[in-house]
């Protein structure tokens, strides 16, 4: 989990003293007897008869703030500090002031609103907007990943608080835009540990909002797609990482999954929809073509007519190459299993003639046209050959070059066992 280095800010609460009901409580905080304080202040504001609930709110915000002051501060000087005590009275501080906004914007009976601490607890909102992010890294570091959750998710949302405008709230997320994606992706880790799938993709959403760890975010979603049985969602999750990241995994994820269904309709629909929208793509053509070459009935040609295309957008896209290999490799070998050529079987002159003409003719140009891309493949990745050394093999021992195939074949003998 990233690491932050945060810098501490005393609270200011500048509330003037207010006489009616609140001379214990002066007196228990000028002591320094908070708890007094806070028992005081909260029967207050659970009296009926109170009729200064801002006032009560504000001065129990500021009540709660003091002491999670006190443990920010230990920990900004590396001390041993009381988390369950920062976080709790951390909590009863923004609920306080959330309340005091409530009170203090209300409509008078004439229907005047006269806020007197708006603009304080605007202030103390925006000092006190990391402090969340604290604790769930405190929570974090004690080990407790389900506190952890909660308090980056209080992170992530007290920006929308009804003490900030509308204005304020946007310029908060683009000013920490990088901590809140960080912080939503906590979120959607420890959701994904707890296989709380909802969390997973409320959170997963808001962190891909970002740039980074978004393999990650994409496979913590679309498994909770999964888990939910939203076999449509997971689709376009799918759809959505590739177009974003063009990971091979992805890819293969989602050519495996409409291969089990044996839905070659939907996939051609699917795949034909990732062009459409991204017609630049090499990925989305790639991603066609493999469906065409594995899914029956099998459309070789319009395999090749795919990968070419993203050949065009990218010479050097090794698995399009390999693949473009493949097609012709399985095509001709397709039709020689249909006796699409009739080659005759006799040893006989005239039946030898005739399959040579029938090889050299119909045969051997398949093979040709395979060749140089699984050499092309080989180039790309020399360090993989289980791309490209079968089918290269193929290419030579088709095309009698039997030199070059018995190299392929001692040079990579793993892939021949």
């Amino acid at each position: 989990m990233k690491k932050y280095l945060f810098a501490i800010f005393a609270i200011a609460m500048t509330m003037p003293a207010t006489a009616q009901n609140f001379g214990k409580t002066d007196y228990a905080i000028q002591k320094g007897d908070y708890a007094q304080a806070i028992t005081l202040l909260e029967e207050i504001v659970q009296n009926p008869k109170t009729t200064k609930h801002a006032e009560a709110y504000r001065k129990l915000g500021e009540t709660h703030a003091r002491l999670f002051n006190e443990q920010l501060m230990l920990a900004a000087q590396g001390m041993p500090f009381d988390t369950a005590s920062f976080c709790s009275h951390l909590d009863a501080a923004v609920n306080a002031m959330t309340e005091c906004n409530k009170y203090d914007t209300m409509p008078d009976k004439k229907g005047h609103v006269k806020p007197k601490f708006q603009s304080e607890n605007n202030l103390n909102l925006l000092q006190m907007l990391d402090y969340y992010n604290f604790a769930g890294m405190f929570m974090y570091q004690n080990k407790d990943n389900a506190r952890s959750l909660e308090y980056f998710e209080k992170y992530l949302n007290l920006p929308k608080n009804p003490i900030f405008t509308q204005h304020q709230t946007d310029s908060i997320y683009a000013a920490g835009q990088a901590n809140y994606m960080q912080a939503a992706f906590n979120c959607t880790l420890f959701s994904y540990q707890q296989k709380d799938w909802d969390a997973v993709l409320r959170n997963a959403d808001e962190a891909l909002k970002g740039d980074e760890n978004l393999k990650d975010l994409y496979i913590m979603k679309y498994t909770a797609n999964l888990e939910k049985g939203d076999t449509l969602a997971y689709v376009e999750t799918l759809k959505d990482a590739i177009a974003r990241t063009s990971n091979p995994s992805f890819m293969g994820d989602l050519i495996t999954f409409y291969m089990r269904k044996q839905d070659r309709e939907g996939a051609i629909a699917m795949a034909n929809d990732l062009i459409q929208k991204a017609p630049e793509s090499k990925t989305s053509y790639y991603i066609k073509g493999c469906l065409e070459m594995n899914m029956t009935p099998y459309n070789y040609e319009e395999a090749r007519n795919c990968f070419d295309k993203a050949l065009k957008i990218d010479p050097e896209y090794l698995e399009a190459n390999t693949n473009m290999g493949i097609c012709y490799v399985n095509d001709i070998t397709d039709r020689l299993n249909a006796n699409e050529f009739h080659i005759p079987t006799g040893t006989d002159d005239a039946s030898n003639k005739a399959r040579r003409k029938i090889m050299q003719e119909k045969v051997y140009p398949w093979y040709n046209k395979a060749l140089p891309y699984f050499e092309k493949s080989r180039e790309l990745a020399p360090d993989r050959p289980e791309l490209w050394a079968q089918g290269l093999y193929n290419c030579y021992y088709s095309l009698i070059m039997d030199e070059k195939a018995q190299e392929i074949k001692a040079a990579y003998p793993q892939i021949f066992q």
